[in-house]
């Protein structure tokens, strides 16, 4: 009757393996709740930030046997963020630009009543004169 060196050999032994089996289960058990619980904020936040560009996500798509695949998820998050920054930079100078063209415009309709006044009280200061000199003659 040989004892094995790698079993325990005494019941205190066997408990101690017992208990840190627990623990270690205890451990992965909260570390995938973790990992499911990032992997849901995560999934949520990328579905946010897709939603306007009209792409279709599945949970499918960044889980591998039931398990989600955080790399995944945050290499695809920074992705949609990068994209959702640069067109809210491109709407702003699309906006700005319209707003240029808007102010272009009422300046230069300004600019036309001004020149029209200006061509009406030229005419009138010519009318004014020319009646002056009618006056004078007679």
């Amino acid at each position: 009757n040989t004892v094995s060196t790698t079993e325990p050999t005494n019941l205190a032994a066997l408990e101690q393996e017992k208990s840190d089996k627990r623990y270690t289960q205890e451990g992965n058990k909260q570390e995938k709740e973790n990992r499911n619980k990032k992997g849901e904020e995560m999934f949520r936040q990328l579905k946010e930030l897709m939603k306007d560009g009209g792409a279709i996500i599945e949970k499918e798509f960044y889980q591998v046997e039931g398990e989600w695949a955080l790399e995944d998820l945050q290499e695809e998050l920074k992705e949609a963020r990068k994209a959702n920054e640069e067109a809210e930079q491109k709407a702003a100078k699309k906006e700005a630009a319209a707003a240029a063209a808007v102010a272009a415009k009422k300046s230069a309709a300004e600019a036309a009543r001004k020149k029209k006044k200006e061509e009406e009280i030229l005419k009138a200061k010519k009318k004014a004169a020319l009646a002056k000199e009618i006056f004078e003659k007679k």
